[in-house]
């Protein structure tokens, strides 16, 4: 079993198929630790939350269970929806330039990639398609803040992209393109942007995130 796990986070994705053709009760499998990170997860989620989103729609099509949320019990357990994940990768998978150097030197390394993007886009599509709530909340394992899909959006852009936050006009075409998209979508779902999160920004200029928000909720 843990195995399958360790395939599905690296990638092999003959490998997955080849377990999961000889045992189908494995895409609704959960891990369990070690490593803890990755405890209560299901094949699903670890898929998803590792980039590799042609498995995560392998695991789908052979019938992965995309309401899954870990144990509420269970400590370690990741305790959100699958949809607010996808929305998460998605988010980090936006094309953005990460810019260091020391003094008059500067190097720019381009983060994920447009087939790595579109990837994410696409799954976070089919999952709403599949009818998951854009606005279940998800209890976030990381800070305990609960988010919707706009929340998770906007607080992952905020965090991973925080140059951009105080300089968006900085932001590249890219990056922009792949971030409106998602936003987009969330809109065309009617997803909720009442959150008084978000709201605040869009509320308070003095705020530094304010032009970022601004910008975003201009397309």
């Amino acid at each position: 079993m843990r195995k399958f796990f360790k395939d599905i986070v690296e990638g092999r994705k003959e490998e997955v198929i080849r377990q999961v053709e000889k045992n189908p009760a494995l895409v609704n499998a959960a891990a369990k630790q070690p490593p803890k990170k990755y405890d209560d997860h299901s094949s699903l989620m670890l898929a998803i939350e590792s980039w590799h989103f042609d498995l995560a729609n392998y695991l789908i099509d052979k019938g992965a269970d995309i309401h899954f949320v870990a144990e509420r019990e269970n400590p370690n357990g990741w305790h959100m929806p699958i949809l607010n994940l996808a929305f998460m990768m998605a988010t980090r998978a936006c094309r953005h330039t990460y810019r260091y150097g020391v003094g008059d030197y500067h190097e720019e390394e381009v983060i994920s990639s447009k087939e790595k993007a579109d990837a994410a886009y696409a799954l976070v599509r089919r999952l709403i398609d599949m009818e998951t709530d854009v606005n279940g909340i998800a209890q976030n394992g990381i800070d305990g803040l609960p988010m919707n899909c706009a929340k998770m959006v906007y607080h992952q852009a905020s965090f991973f992209l925080p140059g951009f936050v105080e300089h968006p006009e900085r932001m590249s075409p890219e990056c922009r393109e792949d971030l409106t998209r998602l936003f987009r979508l969330l809109r065309e779902y009617h997803a909720d942007y009442s959150d008084e999160f978000i709201m605040r920004d869009l509320k308070r200029p003095e705020c530094p995130t304010y032009p970022f928000v601004r910008l975003l909720a201009q397309d």
